[in-house]
């Protein structure tokens, strides 16, 4: 049952991970015990689920959780508490919540960093993340460093088309867009969206998540066409593969309408914006 949750995990199909995630948890928690590491492992698991769909609300209190007891039963330099400090920062990012999101990527990259070494892959994964965070909060001298010594490291490590190497390339044509690097940045999205659409399809969460990458960055070249095309594709099929409601959807609705209103179709626009308010 585990591992089949995680196949769907790994194949987009979160809502179908999650009723299979959640009967392992409760199972491991009743046989082995609320702090036992496999039970761990599994409350991980779903929060990390909840927040693939949004759900950051049911997220939180698990990750939180998770990361106390591996605090507490297995030390605060164990891999696994490096794993739940990472999780729970990305939930921060996502929630806008920085200051809580920071101090736990740089404690735990200066840990990582001394306990596992710097080409560990979650040493390069919490290098990124915080890099990332440095993008949200406009520090981009200070995310542009951190991008291109994880890009180097995981290009030689783990390969051009590992899933980790595709993260720090789509992360750092969001660096290169805020610094109107227009050009590399568009290269360096339709790098990652073709071996994203070769191995994990094209209607994937992260495949989707690249081409709406690039649907938001033909508006500043003014290839409004382009982007109206692209911004139809992404929240058509979000809205079969994540649902309705669900934040990244939201987010398509959205990038259409900004779209919409660059090429003056104002009641087009409107309509949108209506639409994605009404599902905030």
């Amino acid at each position: 049952m585990n591992n089949l949750a995680l196949l769907y995990e790994l194949e987009g199909k979160y809502a179908q991970a999650e009723p299979l995630c959640t009967r392992v948890r409760e199972a491991r928690g009743r046989l082995l015990g609320e702090e036992h590491p496999d039970t761990l492992i599994s409350t991980d698991n779903l929060a990390r689920l909840y927040l693939y769909q949004g759900k950051y609300i049911q997220a939180e209190p698990l990750f939180i959780a998770v990361l106390e007891s591996r605090r507490r039963v297995l030390g605060k330099e164990h891999p696994d508490t490096f794993i739940s400090m990472n999780n729970l920062a990305v939930l921060y990012r996502r929630q806008g919540k920085y200051g809580q999101a920071e101090p736990l990527l740089k404690d735990g990259l200066e840990l990582q960093r001394r306990r596992l070494g710097a080409e560990n892959p979650d040493t390069l994964l919490m290098m990124n993340n915080l890099a990332r965070l440095y993008i949200d909060q406009g520090s981009y001298a200070q995310a542009e460093p951190l991008f291109t010594q994880a890009l180097a490291i995981q290009r030689r490590v783990l390969g051009q088309d590992h899933p980790e190497t595709l993260t720090v390339i789509r992360n750092l044509s969001h660096l290169y867009r805020n610094q109107r690097k227009y050009a590399p940045a568009e290269a360096l999205l339709k790098q990652v969206a073709e071996v994203q659409q070769r191995v994990l399809g094209s209607e994937h969460p992260d495949t989707l998540a690249t081409m709406n990458d690039l649907a938001q960055l033909c508006p500043d070249q003014g290839k409004y066409g382009q982007a109206d095309r692209l911004s139809v594709t992404v929240l058509e099929a979000r809205r079969r593969v994540l649902g309705e409601g669900h934040p990244d959807t939201v987010s398509a609705l959205v990038s259409l309408g900004q779209v919409r209103l660059g090429q003056r179709r104002y009641a087009d626009a409107e309509s949108l914006l209506h639409e994605a308010l009404a599902g905030c």
